[in-house]
């Protein structure tokens, strides 16, 4: 079975602080402050992930990502959802998102049958 993408993410990408930004003034309390927030949203990212495994949470793909894995472009797969070609969705907002296990198994049913 393919990987699914991989998501970016901008906080775990960021390879300098902003106190670098601002210079060495060292007393920029912007800065600092910023530089506070980044390592706790860092801090809070891992626990979550943390949890995630150790509850054995089921991560979402959005419809972008399930596209990506199809290889299809985003209107063919609402189209699939709205055929019933693909496994039910979850909305929590006016995007769909499915179930990790339902997509590895969405995918394994397709190449069970080729």
């Amino acid at each position: 079975m393919g990987r699914l993408p991989a998501v970016r993410d901008p906080i775990e990408e960021a390879s300098v602080s902003a106190s670098e930004i601002h210079g060495p003034q060292g007393g920029d309390a912007l800065a600092q402050r910023l530089d506070a927030l980044i390592d706790e949203v860092r801090a809070l990212r891992q626990d979550a992930r943390a949890r995630e495994a150790r509850e054995g949470l089921d991560a979402l793909i959005t419809q972008e990502q399930f596209a990506a894995i199809l290889a299809v472009d985003v209107r063919t797969l609402r189209r699939m959802a709205a055929a019933g070609t693909l496994p039910p969705s979850i909305s929590l907002t006016s995007r769909p998102r499915w179930r990790r296990s339902d997509v590895e198994r969405f995918l394994k049913g397709l190449k069970g049958s080729r």
